[in-house]
């Protein structure tokens, strides 16, 4: 799963220590409330401008097992903090789709 936390006029990604970065999330429809913290799922994160504005965004790469997320749509919270201690929350949502075993 990869995120992005995109940079602007006001927000330098550089600042972002990757290591606090969390994403929570609840299934829209049914059960499934699910967390996870870029330490302990491999989160590997770098910079660049992903959406073509000129500004460095933060990508982060995570390694989760999709089949350990509830299927359809979550609505998705991300947490993370400056090195300065400044907290940061995002909100978005993803797909989650059961596309089998791969073969």
């Amino acid at each position: 799963m990869k995120i992005a936390i995109l940079g602007s006029a006001t927000r330098d990604v550089t600042k972002i220590d990757s290591a606090s970065i969390a994403i929570h999330g609840v299934a829209t429809q049914g059960n499934g409330l699910w967390s996870l913290r870029a330490r302990d799922a491999g989160g590997k994160c770098s910079t660049s401008d992903v959406n073509g504005d000129g500004k460095t965004d933060l990508v982060c790469q995570f390694k989760i097992d999709a089949r350990l997320l509830p299927s359809g749509v979550s609505s998705v919270i991300l947490d993370a903090m400056t090195f300065s201690g400044e907290e940061l929350r995002g909100q978005d949502s993803i797909d989650v789709r059961d596309v089998g075993n791969g073969q």
